[in-house]
């Protein structure tokens, strides 16, 4: 079972907001009893906080995205392997789209990525992307 900062609160009764504060090493008034109370709970509860919670209090991701026009061509493999140990090293996840070569799927997965709110996106584009270049 997954214990969220709500299950800390009720056991060590307090509030939601002091066990934030305690467990995001902020300036609190809880006294360093309870925080050492709030903390023991929250191990023993094998706490973990939920990464979309965080993401959207703090607006940020820890993720990157990587378009690629062909996963299964070995060159591109190997830089998604490169970006991807690069990033891990940096804290961040890697969130691959093989765009299968396409200037129409490249464009959707832009959007699509854009509104889930990643923190940046690495693309490489497809031939598709400069022949259309080319016609105009």
């Amino acid at each position: 079972m997954a214990y969220s900062m709500k299950d800390i609160a009720k056991e060590a009764n307090v509030s939601l907001t002091a066990v934030s504060l305690v467990l995001n090493n902020k300036e609190t008034r809880v006294s360093a009893a309870k925080k050492a109370e709030i903390k023991r709970i929250a191990k023993r509860m094998n706490y973990r906080p939920n990464s979309a919670a965080v993401s959207l209090s703090k607006n940020i991701s820890y993720n990157i995205a990587l378009i690629v026009p062909d996963i299964t061509n070995p060159f591109f493999a190997r830089i998604v392997r490169e970006i991807t140990t690069f990033l891990n090293k940096k804290g961040y996840g890697t969130l691959l789209i093989d765009s299968e070569n396409s200037y129409k799927n490249e464009k959707a997965a832009l959007q699509n990525l854009i509104s889930r709110g990643v923190d940046g996106i690495l693309l490489v584009p497809s031939n598709e992307i400069f022949s259309k270049m080319k016609q105009k």
